[in-house]
């Protein structure tokens, strides 16, 4: 199976996308790190297509591990997954699903724009893979034109 993320807009709030199926059907909304020259833990990826493979997703925040989906080939990066997480301070150059974009509110009291919603859409992306163990993700870079949403 071959998804697409074209991204829309990316910020100091981070970078939004769609992540679409191969008949170019949305899936979810997506959320990473903003553009950070490719430094490890603090930037999106670089465009381009990767090969993915099932995983377990160690969560930094204590949840017990998880099957995700991770991205092989990344130059100059490991680790990259799509996974559970609603705001940019959740990621370390990892892809977050969202249902929606909006302002979120963690339990601790971290707050931004995000995505809502990420489990189940995270859900619906796993469940497109059930059965498979590999994949491929093709990254677009943000287009140059107006902005989609707002930015801090």
């Amino acid at each position: 199976m071959h998804f697409t993320l074209p991204r829309l807009q990316t910020s100091d709030a981070g970078t939004f996308g769609q992540l679409l199926d191969g008949q170019h059907r949305l899936v979810c909304c997506t959320l990473e790190l903003p553009w950070r020259d490719n430094h490890p833990d603090v930037s999106c990826i670089p465009p381009g297509t990767y090969p993915m493979h099932r995983a377990m997703h160690h969560d930094a925040q204590g949840r017990p591990e998880y099957e995700a989906f991770a991205l092989d080939q990344v130059p100059d990066r490991e680790g990259i997954q799509i996974h559970i997480a609603n705001l940019v301070c959740q990621l370390r150059g990892c892809i977050a699903p969202g249902r929606h974009f909006g302002e979120v509110t963690l339990a601790d009291g971290r707050s931004g724009f995000g995505v809502l919603e990420s489990g189940s859409a995270f859900a619906a992306f796993m469940s497109l893979l059930a059965g498979e163990q590999n994949a491929l993700l093709t990254i677009l870079a943000v287009p140059q034109s107006p902005p989609l949403l707002p930015s801090e």
